[in-house]
């Protein structure tokens, strides 16, 4: 699978007579070998935020591939991602909306995890981004370094530091 539409690998793989999953003029597509097969728009997938979560637009892609494994008709792949909500979810992307200000949650908790959520804010318009970080007290020194590390690179408008009593896990307060 791909989300880009020109990918050597995926064209090997038809070529051998593979499946592949990929994003082409804002759908997601299964081809096999010459057999191309729209299953459903990529902005009615509510995970992917209309394409701008491409974190969220690969998971979906990487999940067709399997479950096109399985032998279930291809309007039932489209329903399977159509109905993955970000609600579902806690702490995984959840968007909130209040007085014109737009608020992602997410337990971003590595810098990968930093990255894909910095990527998508990329893709949304925004006057100002800021960032609320905190960091579970069971992660190595060197693995909140490396967090703190992503989000300084990233360059927010503003970070704020939250303490999480509740995640201290042994690490005294202001750690």
């Amino acid at each position: 699978f791909s989300t880009g539409t020109d990918n050597a690998r995926l064209r090997e793989q038809l070529a051998a007579g593979g499946d592949s999953f990929g994003v082409e003029d804002g759908e997601i597509v299964h081809r096999c070998g010459s057999r191309r097969q729209p299953l459903l728009p990529v902005a009615d997938i509510p995970m992917t935020l209309g394409g701008a979560a491409t974190h969220h637009l690969a998971n979906a892609l990487a999940a067709a591939g399997p479950a096109a494994g399985l032998g279930p008709p291809p309007a039932a792949l489209a329903t399977g991602l159509r109905n993955t909500r970000r609600e579902d979810h806690p702490g995984r992307l959840n968007v909130f909306e209040f007085d014109g200000v737009k608020a992602i949650v997410d337990f971003a908790h590595n810098p990968h995890g930093m990255q894909a959520l910095f990527d998508l804010g990329r893709n949304l318009d925004a006057k100002r981004r800021l960032l609320l970080i905190g960091q579970a007290g069971d992660r190595s020194d060197q693995s909140i370094s490396d967090l703190a590390d992503a989000a300084w690179a990233m360059q927010p408008d503003r970070i704020i530091i939250k303490e999480m009593g509740r995640y201290a896990r042994g690490r005294a307060s202001g750690e």
